[in-house]
């Protein structure tokens, strides 16, 4: 059935806040096949928004009328808060529909749509009278109004009643003489002032404290008699030390011709002068580990 639909999405009651800060700024955007309109935004209206505007579509196949209520987001993408739907159908026969549709959003409630669709078809038939419009919005939906009631007649009146006398005033009361002033009072005498405070006489010091007198010294000690050399022990021949003469490399990166370098805090030949002169770096050519203190094993 073809005609003409007429939406009003009139107010709102959102149970999703899409806002952190602030209050929403709701709008409804309306489809119907390829047709699609927006409402006003209700700005900062927050979880119940109220509109005031009106949607007209041109039905010809259509069967299905899908809400969609958006929070307006200047400067970024809008959020959605929730979905609604109606069929066409519902209002083909009544001609009117008014009622709140439930809002959807991802499988859960987000509220209710509050609406009056109308439909007006073309052509319409005789003897089928086309519902009266609305004119503004109901305070409450689905409610009519109470007829007038009858106002009462109009009650006879009670006679004139007549005013009580003038009742004479009171005379005047005489008043009162006025009160004589009270005498000044004499102002104190002037206190005479402190006199002034002499300071305190300087302290004399302390008299200077003797130092104490010279601790006489410790006689010098007397060292001990010097101890006769134990006896040379026969048998042994004294030992002769080989004296190795070894010219190093002046040019090596590592001890630079010295011969020696320092390794994890300790001192020691340098292997690579000495293996050039053809001698053992460990003992220097002696034949003595001095840091092991025994034999080196080049000379076993």
């Amino acid at each position: 059935m073809q005609g003409t639909l007429i939406i009003r999405p009139f107010k709102a009651n959102l149970r999703k806040d899409t806002e952190i800060f602030g209050k929403m700024d709701p709008f409804v955007i309306v489809k119907m096949g390829n047709q699609n309109q927006n409402t006003s935004v209700a700005n900062e209206a927050g979880k119940t928004p109220v509109w005031n505007s009106v949607i007209t579509f041109r039905k010809t196949y259509e069967n299905l009328i899908e809400f969609e209520v958006w929070d307006y987001d200047q400067g970024s993408k809008n959020d959605l808060i929730g979905q609604a739907s109606f069929p066409i159908a519902q209002v083909e026969q009544t001609r009117q529909f008014q009622g709140a549709l439930p809002l959807m959003y991802k499988g859960k409630s987000s509220g209710e749509l509050h609406v009056i669709i109308e439909f007006n078809p073309d052509g319409q038939p005789q003897g089928y009278p086309k519902q009266p419009q609305q004119i503004g919005y109901p305070q409450q939906p689905g409610q009519q109004g109470y007829p007038p009631q009858p106002g009462y007649p109009p009650q006879p009146g009670y006679p004139p009643q007549q005013g009580h006398p003038p009742q004479p005033g009171y005379p005047p009361q005489p008043g009162y003489a006025p009160q004589p002033g009270y005498a000044p009072q004499p102002g104190y005498p002037p206190q005479p002032g402190y006199p002034p405070q002499t300071g305190y006489p300087p302290q004399p010091g302390y008299p200077p404290q003797p130092g104490y007198p010279l601790q006489p010294g410790y006689p010098p000690q007397q060292g001990y008699p010097p101890q006769p050399g134990y006896p040379v022990q026969p048998g042994y021949p004294p030992q002769q030390v080989a004296v190795v003469q070894i010219k190093f490399n002046p040019n090596c990166h590592d001890c630079h011709g010295t011969g020696k370098i320092m390794k994890k805090g300790k001192q020691k030949y340098c292997k690579n002068c000495y293996k050039h002169a053809g001698l053992c770096y460990k003992c220097g050519g002696t034949g003595y580990n001095q840091n092991k203190g025994k034999v080196c094993k080049c000379k076993k």
